[in-house]
């Protein structure tokens, strides 16, 4: 074909240029494709990929619970339910060499994430963080559009009552911040 030929003559032109409108086209088909498949296993209560979150694992496509990853998960909800902050529950775990899921130290984003996922109590959420024209994930936009949320999908870790307390607790301490810890404000 025309492979690396001049692009000043016409033909040539016209002949990359269509190969090239067709490959772009074969590619968005196959991306749409994919969304689809991902979407329909979401419906499903089926794992759509990535490392499952602490305390579970994926057996013939579904989560299922992973006992000793849930105990952790387990111990950290009950600390921050019985009021012990997250600089405590860190050290706690981390004198126990207690990992995440990626087998990193536990820090305060993996404790907020992990404190939030409703995964935990049984509900499967998925496209909760849209894509932006270009590809991109937006994780700071929630608007609910295209959002998946199904509950009792997986099996719960947690139970609802302590999830519950747990997110009005992290609430309250959000309000009660205001920015920096009060000790680093003054």
């Amino acid at each position: 074909p025309t492979i690396g030929k001049d692009l000043r003559d016409p033909t040539n032109f016209l002949t990359e240029g269509s190969m090239a409108l067709f490959n772009q086209i074969w590619a968005l088909q196959s991306r749409q494709k994919t969304v689809d498949a991902l979407r329909h296993k979401a419906k499903t209560g089926q794992h759509t990929g990535g490392k499952p979150a602490l305390g579970y694992m994926v057996e013939n496509g579904r989560l299922l619970i992973c006992e000793p990853e849930a105990a952790i998960v387990r111990r950290i909800f009950r600390e921050y339910a019985d009021g012990r902050s997250y600089r405590e529950i860190i050290e706690g775990l981390n004198r126990y060499g207690l990992k995440t899921k990626r087998g990193s130290s536990f820090g305060t984003n993996s404790l907020h994430d992990l404190l939030h996922n409703e995964k935990y109590i049984g509900v499967l959420t998925y496209g909760a963080m849209p894509y932006r024209e270009d590809g991109t994930r937006n994780t700071h936009s929630k608007d609910g559009a295209d959002v998946i949320r199904i509950e009792d999908a997986v099996p719960a870790i947690v139970d609802r009552d302590l999830f519950y307390k747990v997110q009005e607790k992290m609430a309250m301490n959000k309000r009660q911040q205001g920015g920096r810890p009060p000790q680093k404000r003054d």
